[in-house]
């Protein structure tokens, strides 16, 4: 039971570019490191979101807090589960903006 050493899961999401020879396509990868380590994400995050409940409570800025918690854990699993370092430098472009919105 679970993967074999060395296997991995890979699904292309959809094509960033196609013209002529050149493709590239935003795709994801699933292996052992990126299981482990989606599951610290995924159990992190968890417990911010748990304690922030309480300690965001009464802020007029409750719901754009959580929306940005939530952007950056979805960005912490794309750079987790992201097969080059183009997709990492992309999520970490996204990271940069999403303090400024």
């Amino acid at each position: 039971m679970g993967f074999a050493p060395g296997a991995y899961l890979e699904q292309d999401a959809f094509t960033w570019i196609a013209a002529g020879d050149l493709s590239a396509s935003f795709s994801l990868v699933f292996d052992r490191l990126s299981a482990v380590m989606c599951l610290v994400v995924t159990g992190v995050g968890g417990l911010i979101h748990l304690y922030s409940t309480g300690y965001m409570g009464h802020d007029h800025a409750y719901a754009r807090y959580f929306s940005y918690l939530n952007l950056f854990t979805f960005a912490m699993l794309i750079l987790v589960m992201g097969p080059t370092s183009w997709s990492c430098s992309s999520v970490g472009k996204g990271w940069a903006f999403a303090p400024i919105s």
